[in-house]
């Protein structure tokens, strides 16, 4: 799952229940895409994390227990 900030791209990828990939794009400095800046910016990847899982709850999507971990 993921979401879009005006700024940025943020996906996540779990298997077998347990978060294994995050993957962060700045758009502005980067829009082909091609480049992760996660690593660079975990406080950033924090706050959408957070920001996502709400929404997942708010919208039962049973991803978010994999957002929780």
């Amino acid at each position: 799952r993921g979401l879009r900030t005006s700024r940025y791209t943020i996906a996540f990828h779990a298997s077998k229940g347990t978060l294994d990939k995050v993957i962060l794009f700045d758009r502005k400095r980067d829009q082909n895409e091609m480049t992760t800046v996660a690593g660079q910016h975990p406080k950033l990847v924090r706050r959408l994390k957070t920001k996502l899982y709400r929404w997942l709850l708010n919208t039962k999507d049973p991803f978010a227990t994999n957002l929780n971990r």
